[in-house]
């Protein structure tokens, strides 16, 4: 049996050794149905590694891009769909 995450609604992440095609279980912590979940593994943070004394050309343009590519993001869903208001994001 292989060693699988699942996660609850409220967030709880917690491994099982389940049958293969098992994809909800009932979660350790809050007793909730857990449903299957593929994690991977944490992206960096370009923002931390574009700034700094020490910042390398490849951070600040990887940072610069994906700023843009957000920035561009946004303006195209409030142009689809107007202002939410404060607070509001898209991610």
């Amino acid at each position: 049996m292989p060693l699988h995450d699942f996660r609850c609604p409220y967030g709880h992440v917690t491994e099982h050794f389940v049958k293969a095609g098992t994809k909800i279980v009932q979660c350790g912590d809050c007793l909730a149905q857990a449903k299957l979940v593929f994690l991977t593994s944490p992206k960096p943070l370009w923002m931390e590694l574009a700034m700094g004394e020490n910042a390398s050309p490849e951070a600040i343009d990887k940072f610069e891009k994906m700023h843009k590519q957000k920035a561009d993001k946004e303006a195209k869903i409030k142009k689809e769909h107007g202002d939410y208001g404060p607070g509001y994001s898209s991610y």
